[in-house]
């Protein structure tokens, strides 16, 4: 299996548990697209990135909430990168999905909120 059909995999599973397991609704991915998005941080101020700010894969709503997702393969985030973004700001929080291939699929998650959300 190539590295775009284990990420399609990767990601089918995914949003499986989040529509099924976990109750989330409007499941959206991004696409990792030849020309990278664009991202406005000031007039005039921007960079490039496939990802959502450069970090997330997706986003879904759970509970009247928006919840920002990151989905590796057989490996965890930068648990660092996920701390320094969501440190300044409020009113959302991060969800990281493990989806191991080996030796079995399995799926394993790892919350991020800011204290006091």
């Amino acid at each position: 299996m190539n590295n775009r059909q284990r990420m399609y995999a990767s990601n089918q599973k995914a949003r499986a548990y989040i529509l099924a397991d976990l109750g989330g609704t409007h499941v959206y991915f991004k696409e990792h697209l030849k020309r990278k998005s664009r991202f406005f941080m000031s007039v005039g101020n921007y960079y490039q990135a496939t990802d959502f700010f450069n970090l997330f894969d997706g986003l879904f709503i759970l509970k009247g909430r928006l919840v920002w997702v990151q989905i590796k393969t057989n490996a965890w985030a930068s648990e660092k990168r996920i701390i320094d973004f969501i440190n300044p700001l409020s009113g959302f929080c991060v969800l990281v999905i493990n989806v191991k291939t080996k030796p079995r699929h399995e799926i394993k998650v790892r919350w991020y909120k800011k204290h006091g959300n």
